[in-house]
Order: structure tokens, then C-alpha cells, then sequence
């Protein structure tokens, strides 16, 4: 009974919302991406990630996703084509005491 029960409630939901803040020297940037779909998205995410890695010209070495520039498009990609809002620019995050 108690797994019939578990199989009929759901909790949570499919929502997501994410942050990025940038920082270099005196600069900053931080945007925002929101949607639905957080799982489909980060294999979206990932396929990208995926696609300029093979067929790019990404530096040697290890580095991060924002350091691809080839990704730079990204979040306009997943905005104009996948249903992601983006917001931008937010004014920087003062709760850390930056």
C-alpha cells in the first residue's frame, strides 16, 4: 500500500533555475537562465559541450565549459530554440559580501 502510495504522489517538479556570475578583475557579469526541464536541458547542455569539443578548435588542456569559446552563444542557443528564458544582466549578488 504505502508503494501504490509513493507511485501516485509526486514531489517536486521539473522546474529550474540557475545563476552565473563572472568575475575578471574590476569586471562583472552575472546572468540567469530559467525553465522546465532541468534533465532534458543538461543534455542539451552536454550535446553542445559534446559538439564543439569534436568538431571545434577548443585549446589544449583542461578547462572549463565557459572557457569554450565556441559556447559563448550558448545561452541564446537554448533560449531561441529550446524554451529557456534568459535574464540579464542582474545586479551582482551582495549576500556574499562582494
Amino acid at each position: 500500500m504505502l508503494t501504490g502510495a509513493f507511485r501516485r504522489v509526486h514531489v517536486g517538479s521539473d522546474g529550474f533555475a540557475i545563476r552565473v556570475d563572472a568575475r575578471r578583475g574590476d569586471r562583472h557579469a552575472a546572468w540567469a537562465l530559467t525553465g522546465r526541464g532541468q534533465s532534458r536541458n543538461t543534455g542539451l547542455v552536454a550535446a553542445y559541450v559534446t559538439r564543439e569539443l569534436l568538431t571545434g578548435t577548443p585549446p589544449t588542456g583542461v578547462h572549463h565549459i565557459e572557457q569554450l569559446l565556441g559556447l559563448a552563444g550558448l545561452p541564446e542557443t537554448l533560449a531561441a530554440q529550446h524554451g529557456v528564458a534568459l535574464h540579464a544582466p542582474l545586479l551582482p549578488d551582495r549576500s556574499r559580501g562582494r
